[in-house]
C-alpha cells in the first residue's frame, strides 16, 4: 500500500521539486544572468533547457492527473524571475508560435474525416461559424459588465476585452480528443460533432480576430466607451471587403498547397510515398507564410490544405508524425511561452476577474452559444437537450487560445498585459476543469452506452 502511494505521488514530487529549483535559481542568481541574457548562446540555452522540460514534463505528467499543458503554463511563471522581465529579447519564441500555429491547423485539417462528417456539416458550420460570432459578441459584454463591476475603467482595456473574446472562441480538438476517445456513445455523430466543431472553430475565431484587429480596433481607437462600437465597423464595407479578400485567397493558397502536396507525395492515389519529414515541416509553414504576404488568412489556408489531404487518404499515417511533434513538443513548449510572458503580478490583481469570467465562460456562455447554434436540430429531434449540453463542455479554449494571445501580445492597440491574465485564467481553468469533467458528466447525463458495453 505504502509502494503504491509512493508511486503515486512521486511524479508530483519531481515535478515540484523540478519547478522550485528552478524559481529558486530565478529569485537568487537572475542579475548575473540577466547580464549575459542578450548573448546568442545563452538565448539558445534557455530555449534548449525550455524543449527539454517539454520532453521531461511530458513524461511525467502523463502519470498525473494535470494536463500537461497546465504543467508547462507553470513552468513558464517560475522561469519569469530568470529571464520574464527581458522576455521581449526572445524573437525566436515569438517566431515559434507562429509556426505552431501553421502546423497545428494543418494537422487539425488532416484529422477532420471530411467524407465522414459531410452529413454533418451544417450543424458543424453552425457552431463554428455562427456559434464563433454570438461568443465574440456576447463575451465582450459580459467582460465588460464584470470589469466595470471590479472598478477597471482603462480604456485599453476594453480592447483586449473585445479580442480576447474573439480568441477564446477557439477551441481545441486535440485535448479533447483523447478523452473523446476513451468513451463509447449512444450516437457516435456526438464524438465526430464534438472534434470536427473544435477543428473548424479554430479557423474561424482566428479569423474573426484577424478581421477585428485589422478593421475595427484601428476604427475604434477614438471612441473606446462601447463595445459595440468595435463591431459596428465589421457591418460596413471595409470590413466585407477584408473578410472576403482573407477567405478567398485563403481557400485558393490552400487548394494550391493541397494540389503540390498531392504531386509531391503520390503519383498516383493508390501509391504512397515514404513520408519525408522535411516536407511534413516546411509545407504547412510555407503555406500559412504565403496567404499571409498575399493578403489571405493563413489559419485558413494551412486548414485547408490539410482537409483536402484527407480527400484521398494517402497522408492520414502523416498524422501519427504530427501527433507526436505536437503533443510532447510544440504545445507544451507554447505554454511554456505564454506563462513567461503574461505578468504574473497582474495574474494575481486580476484574479477575481479571471476567475469570475472563467466561470461564466464554461458554464454559461458555451452552453447558450452551442444551443443557440445547435437549436434547428434540437427542435427537430436530431439532438437532445443533453446531448446539446454536452456538447457544449467538449468545447474547451486550448493551444491555438494560447498562440493568438502571443500573437496579439505585439500589438500596441491591445493592452497585452490585461488580455493575456484573462486569457491565461480562462485557458488554465478549462484546461483543468472539463478534462476530468467530461467523461464524468457523460455518464451522468447518460450520452453513454451502459458500463458494459463499453468493456
Amino acid at each position: 500500500m505504502r509502494g503504491s502511494l509512493l508511486r503515486a505521488f512521486a511524479p508530483y514530487v519531481a515535478l515540484f521539486l523540478f519547478l522550485f529549483l528552478v524559481f529558486y535559481a530565478g529569485v537568487n542568481y537572475k542579475d548575473g544572468f540577466a547580464t549575459r541574457l542578450n548573448k546568442f548562446d545563452v538565448q539558445l540555452l534557455v530555449l534548449g533547457g525550455a524543449i527539454f522540460f517539454c520532453y521531461a514534463v511530458g513524461r511525467l505528467s502523463s502519470k498525473t492527473i494535470v494536463p500537461v499543458c497546465v504543467w508547462a503554463l507553470i513552468f513558464g511563471f517560475v522561469l519569469q524571475p530568470l529571464i520574464g522581465t527581458l522576455w521581449q529579447n526572445f524573437s525566436m519564441f515569438k517566431l515559434t508560435a507562429e509556426i505552431a500555429v501553421a502546423i497545428i491547423l494543418f494537422t487539425n485539417g488532416l484529422e477532420t474525416p471530411f467524407k465522414k462528417i459531410r452529413h454533418l456539416f451544417f450543424p458543424v458550420a453552425s457552431l463554428s461559424l455562427a456559434g464563433v460570432l454570438v461568443s465574440t459578441v456576447a463575451f465582450s459584454l459580459i467582460l465588460y459588465v464584470i470589469a466595470s463591476y471590479f472598478g477597471i475603467s482603462e480604456t485599453s482595456f476594453l480592447t483586449s476585452l473585445v479580442i480576447i473574446s474573439a480568441i477564446l472562441a477557439s477551441t481545441d480538438p486535440a485535448t479533447i480528443s483523447p478523452v473523446l476517445n476513451q468513451l463509447h456513445f449512444k450516437k457516435k455523430a456526438l464524438r465526430q460533432i464534438a472534434t470536427s466543431d473544435s477543428a473548424l472553430t479554430d479557423v474561424s475565431g482566428s479569423l474573426v480576430a484577424r478581421v477585428l484587429l485589422l478593421v475595427a480596433v484601428p476604427v475604434c481607437i477614438a471612441d473606446r466607451n462601447s463595445v459595440f462600437a468595435y463591431f459596428v465597423p465589421l457591418l460596413g464595407d471595409r470590413a466585407l471587403i477584408t473578410f472576403i479578400v482573407q477567405v478567398v485567397v485563403g481557400l485558393a493558397v490552400g487548394f494550391l498547397g493541397y494540389l503540390a502536396l498531392k504531386r509531391l507525395y503520390c503519383s498516383d492515389l493508390k501509391e504512397k510515398e515514404p513520408e519525408d519529414p522535411a516536407l511534413l515541416l516546411s509545407a504547412p509553414i510555407l503555406i500559412y507564410v504565403i496567404a499571409n504576404i498575399a493578403g489571405g488568412a493563413g489559419f485558413l489556408a494551412v486548414f485547408i490544405a490539410g482537409l483536402l489531404l484527407d480527400l484521398f487518404g494517402n497522408l492520414r499515417e502523416s498524422y501519427k508524425f504530427y501527433d507526436k511533434l505536437l503533443d510532447h513538443l510544440v504545445k507544451p513548449f507554447v505554454f511554456v511561452v505564454l506563462g513567461l510572458i503574461v505578468p504574473v503580478n497582474t495574474l494575481i490583481y486580476l484574479a477575481p476577474i479571471g476567475i469570475l469570467s472563467a466561470a461564466i465562460f464554461l458554464f454559461f456562455v458555451r452552453p447558450a452559444v452551442t444551443l443557440i447554434s445547435l437549436m434547428p436540430w434540437v427542435s427537430s429531434g436530431k439532438l437532445s437537450w443533453r446531448e446539446t449540453f454536452f456538447l457544449s463542455l467538449t468545447r474547451e479554449a486550448g493551444v491555438v487560445a494560447a498562440i493568438l494571445l502571443i500573437i496579439v501580445s505585439n500589438y500596441e492597440i491591445v493592452s497585452s498585459s490585461y488580455a493575456l491574465a484573462v486569457g491565461v485564467w480562462i485557458i488554465f481553468i478549462s484546461l483543468l476543469v472539463e478534462m476530468p469533467l467530461v467523461p464524468m458528466l457523460a455518464r451522468r447525463i447518460g450520452v453513454l452506452l451502459p458500463e458494459k458495453s463499453n468493456s
